[in-house]
């Protein structure tokens, strides 16, 4: 092959430099062929992750040593059964251990069994394996039975042998919250090709979020939060949007800076409280009832009317992308701090335990207080406050449950791995009293069930 002239090397490296030029042109501008070969990427990276990857998704690395409960401290720690809701092995379910993390119980979480046909969803929105969904939010009833969200699919109430008693067929998902009625609220998007025109911010278009929505499940979907009223026997008697509150209380600032960081994901509802009195005792308007909402995306805690949806009250914190807030009985809000690893004011970097006093402004961090206590989980996250004044705190993509007193001294601990790499994804840990459950409401036999436990 002859050796090219000093030309035409001068040529083919204006040549290269141009296309690469052009290239990125093309991409900035959003113009084909870009955007042909953009979408190529993105539909074989989400045929890879649908039909070909072997470990489900959300998983992260294991952190911690160890399997099943590495610490145990008996006469600090407060006893109970603690049910564990995430992806360990053996699938999507809830477990029932007891103090010494023998299992008790286990509800399996089995979407295809729920959802044969799943109507309800977009197809983009189906998953296809065992592998390609998950769950978070639960509440568990003495008889055994529990209601309980497939992230983005629906919701499900099963008996104590993990069989359908009802669903609620529309995309809940993140949380659900029982009401003294018997009720529950439960987060939800709203279909995409039903958003209210006036709701589409800042040149957003549906076919931008369909866009979206093929790129990453929910993102897309998930542009518009509803909150789900449903009833005992898993009927909506009533919806509440949380765009729409934003809009009507002139919020322009909160929604700007959620766009700016997730166009089709705006707020990120992931919790609903139920106002105490304590609360509505701290805050002007606020009756008990009314809803206390998280909206990871804005860093923000809400009040919205239980009626009306109207929000009364607001506050942006110290946290970051926060899960779970919770009324203390004084009316202060515990929030799990999410947190980054690389951003921490005055404080020990990773997630965290705050408690917002409403009424004065004022933040305290409860837990860590020293780089020793250190944890971390970038989603999901879950802290409950104990009978004795521990925490029971859920370090999700860890795979790990610890029980911390209010010294910050670590009285118990589970830690599961999903396998040899990877640790099991624990959305929420609860600890119930030991004599929570009826008699007998958990002897499912095992051949009724068709488990393998």
């Amino acid at each position: 092959m002859a050796k090219a002239s000093p030309s035409e090397s001068v040529f083919r490296l204006v040549l290269a430099v141009a296309l690469f030029l052009l290239g990125g042109w093309f991409g900035a501008a959003q113009w084909q062929p870009f955007k042909f070969l953009a979408h190529g990427w993105q539909q074989t990276k989400g045929l890879y992750n649908t039909y070909v990857s072997p470990r489900p998704a959300l998983l992260g690395p294991i952190r911690y040593p160890g399997e099943g409960v590495t610490e145990h401290q008996s006469e600090k720690a407060w006893p109970g059964v603690t049910l564990l809701q995430g992806t360990l092995p053996g699938g999507t379910q809830i477990r029932a251990v007891n103090m010494a993390g023998n299992e008790l119980h286990r509800w399996e979480i089995d979407y295809f069994a729920i959802w044969p046909e799943a109507q309800h969803l977009d197809e983009v929105l189906k998953p296809k394996t065992p592998k390609n969904y998950h769950t978070q939010g639960f509440v568990v009833l003495s008889d055994g039975s529990l209601v309980v969200n497939v992230s983005d699919k629906g919701t499900v109430k099963l008996n104590a042998c993990s069989q359908v008693v009802w669903t609620v067929d529309r995309m809940t998902h993140h949380s659900v919250t029982q009401t003294s009625s018997g009720d529950f609220w439960i987060p939800a998007h709203r279909e995409i090709d039903a958003i209210p025109e006036h709701l589409l911010f800042g040149g957003v278009s549906r076919e931008e979020l369909k866009a979206e929505a093929f790129k990453k499940d929910f993102v897309g979907h998930s542009y518009e939060n509803l909150l789900l009223l449903v009833d005992g026997q898993g009927a909506v008697v009533r919806e509440l949007s949380v765009l729409q509150a934003l809009y009507d209380a002139g919020m322009e600032s909160a929604v700007l800076n959620a766009l700016k960081w997730r166009r089709g994901d705006v707020t990120h509802v992931n919790d609903v409280e139920i106002v105490t009195p304590a609360l509505a005792a701290k805050l002007d308007q606020v009756e008990a009832g009314d809803l206390l909402v998280s909206l990871r995306q804005m860093h923000m805690l809400a009040v919205m009317d239980q009626h009306s949806g109207a929000l009364k009250w607001h506050y942006i914190g110290p946290w970051i992308f926060q899960h779970d807030p919770d009324i203390r009985p004084n009316g202060n809000i515990l929030v799990f701090n999410n947190g980054l690893t690389d951003l921490a004011f005055n404080r020990v970097p990773g997630s965290s335990l705050m408690e917002l006093d409403p009424q004065s402004g004022q933040v305290q961090i409860l837990y860590p207080l020293t780089a020793e206590q250190a944890f971390y989980t970038d989603i999901l996250g879950h802290q409950q406050p104990l009978a004795n004044g521990n925490y029971l705190i859920t370090e999700s993509r860890a795979g790990r449950v610890f029980e911390v007193t209010g010294e910050g001294e670590t009285v118990w601990q589970y830690t599961s791995a999903f396998d040899e790499e990877l640790a099991s994804l624990i959305a929420i840990a609860q600890r119930v009293e030991p004599d929570y459950f009826q008699r007998d409401a958990l002897a499912c036999q095992r051949a009724e069930r068709g488990d393998k436990l």
